[in-house]
């Protein structure tokens, strides 16, 4: 399903509508997933609650690439369902970003809390969202699902009364880890499962500890995929360029430091150099880098996105976890 835009090819937008305005993006992308994928039966997939309720799409430049749909479940309680994302799609966020969508506008309509029926393999997604299983394994639609719940408060626990923001990430590593601590826990790991990255790269920005999801791009002294992609939400992820090591053209500057900061990427590391290193040392998103070079790159949009990417020869891979903090990076690929 595409649509016309003049957005990046990598950009990501999440629009939110009725199932007047959205049902051709959401039909094609969930036909994909559910009826196609996993074979589920239509007559379970279709039903008259799509007419009543809210529906995000997401948008990959024109591409429809996921969808999800939000409920009145009871008073003050809400419930998303028909989370889909394409499975060229995987791995980037995408999810996520249709998730916390809808649960801002839950927040923002009054409702206190949200709940799902989570298909068993998407357990552990919703899990790191702050949701929490209710009672046991159930069969629907012939696949095995799991009911969960989670409080609209980003500080239940606390009881705290601070709002929703779709900007955060609850994705995030605990404040507290430490990658000597990770080390020792995989020091008998010779799977190549746990990686360590070499220290050669030096510390940029004003956040010397962070951690999340990966993201990857492959470019050569050309930055503007970079760019395009720093200008997305970042949703705590943390993005890896291999820029080949080179030493002779800076990836990123004063003002791309600032849009990974402003939108909500947890860090940046990359195999190559950047610059403006006074405006990068006050931007709050966590750089890592070879070396600071004046120079700045070509612009000929040339370069990979969401690819197995070879940083200093250690494998990185879209989707797995990083961590960074003084003693070093290591890589896993799940989070710790």
């Amino acid at each position: 399903m595409k649509r016309p835009s003049t957005a990046p090819a990598t950009a990501l937008q999440i629009e939110t509508g009725r199932w007047s305005e959205l049902a051709a993006p959401c039909r094609a992308v969930r036909s994909a997933v559910f009826l196609d994928e996993q074979g589920i039966d239509p007559a379970d997939e279709w039903d008259a609650d799509d007419a009543t309720a809210l529906h995000a799409v997401a948008w990959q430049g024109s591409h429809a690439v996921g969808t999800a749909r939000l409920l009145v479940h009871a008073p003050q309680v809400a419930r998303v369902g028909r989370m889909a994302v394409l499975a060229g799609a995987r791995g980037r966020g995408i999810g996520h970003a249709l998730l916390m969508r809808l649960l801002a506008a839950a927040h923002a309509r009054g409702d206190g809390q949200v709940m799902l029926h989570a298909q068993l393999s998407a357990r552990g997604f919703y899990e790191r969202a702050g949701f929490q299983a209710h009672g046991p394994v159930f069969v629907e639609a012939g696949i095995d699902h799991v009911e969960m719940h989670r409080p609209l408060t980003l500080a239940a626990n606390l009881n705290s009364d601070a709002d929703l923001n779709p900007e955060d990430d609850l994705m995030n590593a605990p404040a507290d880890f430490s990658t000597c601590d990770l080390c020792d826990a995989h020091k008998g790991d010779t799977s190549g499962a746990f990686r360590v990255l070499p220290p050669v790269f030096k510390d940029f920005g004003a956040r010397t500890r962070f951690a999340g999801p990966v993201a990857t791009l492959q470019c050569f002294e050309d930055n503007s995929l970079v760019k395009q992609m720093l200008d997305q939400p970042g949703e705590g992820r943390v993005l890896v360029v291999d820029g080949g090591g080179s030493l002779r053209k800076a990836l990123v500057g004063g003002n791309i430091g600032a849009a990974a900061a402003r939108n909500g990427w947890a860090g940046v590391v990359i195999d190559g150099c950047v610059r403006d290193v006074g405006e990068l040392a006050v931007c709050e998103v966590g750089i890592r880098a070879l070396a600071a070079m004046p120079l700045p790159t070509e612009k000929k949009q040339q370069g990979l996105a969401d690819v197995p990417v070879r940083i200093q020869g250690v494998w990185v891979r879209p989707g797995e976890w990083l961590y960074a903090d003084a003693d070093g990076i290591v890589v896993m690929p799940s989070r710790a």
